[in-house]
């Protein structure tokens, strides 16, 4: 197969996600991770879906919704771009060729896997700390194979809003009773929305942003 595996950090130099298809002129360039997945399951091309009957394009604009895999659609944001679920560590999934070459190398199974090649020395910045090119690149084939990528909802940031007007409403109206009842629902929706986005990444790798309506209440 033929792919590309150009990575791409945010602004502050973290890589936290990477794109599985380019667009090259006119056409689409699988990415790396998406190749692979295509090669390993041997079909002939890749589905690539689209957002453009979801409800909220109007707010988010239309783009990439997703590839299909056979685990079922992985989501990607409108670019195409997936976020990244690191693993802690990974280690004890590193080779080096010259060990093995050596016979001191740790026997470690590679029948049947897919095997990344680096270059020793290249290395990119994850929200985990500093990690090699190859490592990234076989973490988003991992992700993509297994879905386990995180994701952030479209409709979060009108979830978001929404909370941040409510609450904000609800702290005008207990001004009456005088600044300690304002403090208190803004005491528990800090704890409540941390809890809650906290329990939506841990339990189903969804991205919400607690902070900044919690943030803009504090400041009020």
């Amino acid at each position: 197969g033929a792919a590309a595996s150009n990575l791409s950090p945010e602004h502050d130099g973290v890589l936290r996600r990477t794109p599985l298809v380019f667009q090259l002129g006119p056409a689409l360039v699988p990415g790396m991770a998406a190749e692979v997945l295509r090669v390993t399951e041997g079909k002939p091309d890749i589905t690539v879906t689209s957002n453009e009957r979801d409800p909220l394009t109007f707010l988010t604009g239309t783009g990439i919704a997703g590839l299909e895999t056979p685990a079922g659609i992985a989501p990607t944001d409108g670019s195409g771009r997936m976020r990244l679920h690191y693993a802690a560590n990974v280690s004890e999934r590193m080779l080096n060729p010259n060990a093995l070459e050596t016979g001191k190398g740790a026997a470690v199974p590679v029948k049947g896997a897919v095997v990344v090649i680096g270059a020793e020395g290249e290395v990119v910045k994850t929200p985990l700390g500093l990690a090699s090119v190859a490592s990234v690149i076989s973490e988003s084939i991992e992700n993509l194979a297994n879905r386990a990528m995180l994701v952030r909802p479209a409709w979060s940031r009108i979830l978001e809003a929404l909370a941040l007007a409510v609450l904000g409403a609800a702290m005008i109206a207990l001004l009456r009773f005088g600044l300690g009842w304002p403090a208190a629902l803004v005491m528990a929706a800090a704890a409540a929305a941390g809890t809650g986005s906290w329990y939506l990444y841990a339990a189903h790798g969804l991205l919400t942003d607690a902070a900044t309506p919690v943030l803009f209440l504090l400041l009020a």
